[in-house]
């Protein structure tokens, strides 16, 4: 008895002196195997007599049993639920990151444009320093916290009021200003006005600065034929290098030959 040509996996046969202890011998030779046979019953009985035909000194009874495994179960899989800790975080993850951010302006990137009014020009510049550097906006508001409840509002007020509260936010603007050229620019880089448009107001390179360095040889000049500026160039003993190329492009190098910037 085996399995060839069957969709059984295993065979076991019993041998016993009835029925009943030949399957029982077959079942128990398959547990031994690893197979589950608590659910089949025995149901020969076990005190059955042995038929002895009288040309034979010793009979026995055979019983075979094969067996098949069943494909194991696998439920499907149900949509994987998001913790609350997880969707919490999905949640403040936007807002770590703001609060988190602590960059400068980049050369080139406008802050305003098309307006010269404090109150437009205030609103863009708080909202740019909110985004680049969230706790020196906290600090900027709590310290005008007087003039920003002012700007706040000044859109409710009307004539003379309206007047007064435009010019007397004038100077805010000015401290901004101040705030983004002092601690937000590259080096060798103004916050103001673009010098091609002066209602144009962003992070841009200081020329006239440059060329001053220029004359005094504390800053190296490198004239290049293309706009391809590498990571680094030769260091150029010690002091800074401010490339210019024909089209007007510009990088900024510091004494180390290190990229700083590129406009």
């Amino acid at each position: 008895m085996g399995t060839s040509h069957t969709n059984y996996d295993e065979a076991f046969v019993g041998i016993g002196d009835n029925a009943y202890e030949a399957l029982d011998d077959a079942l128990d030779s398959a547990a031994q195997a690893g197979w589950d046979t608590s659910s089949i019953k025995n149901n020969y009985n076990p005190n059955t007599p042995t038929e002895i035909p009288e040309d034979s000194e010793d009979t026995y009874h055979y019983i075979g049993v094969r067996v098949k495994g069943l494909e194991p179960f696998e439920p499907e899989s149900a949509p994987q639920q998001e913790s609350e800790e997880d969707e919490m975080l999905a949640y403040m993850e936007p807002h770590i990151a703001k609060i988190t951010t602590n960059r400068k302006l980049k050369v080139g990137e406008e802050v305003s444009n098309n307006t010269f009014s404090a109150v437009d020009l205030l609103r863009r510049g708080l909202a740019k320093l909110e985004e680049i550097h969230y706790d020196g906006w906290k600090k900027f508001v709590a310290h005008n916290s007087e003039q920003v409840e002012l700007l706040g509002r000044v859109g409710e007020l009307e004539g003379s009021e309206a007047s007064e509260a435009y010019e007397s936010l004038e100077p805010l603007w000015d401290n901004l200003s101040e705030l983004f050229s002092d601690f937000y620019c590259p080096a060798f880089t103004f916050f103001g006005s673009h010098y091609g448009c002066g209602s144009c107001f962003g992070c841009w390179p200081s020329e006239d600065y440059l060329n001053d360095e220029v004359r005094e040889e504390n800053v190296v000049k490198w004239l290049k034929g293309d706009d391809k500026f590498p990571e680094r160039c030769s260091p150029t003993n010690g002091k800074p290098c401010w490339a210019v190329s024909k089209s007007g492009r510009q990088a900024m190098y510091d004494k180390d030959g290190n990229l700083l910037w590129v406009y």
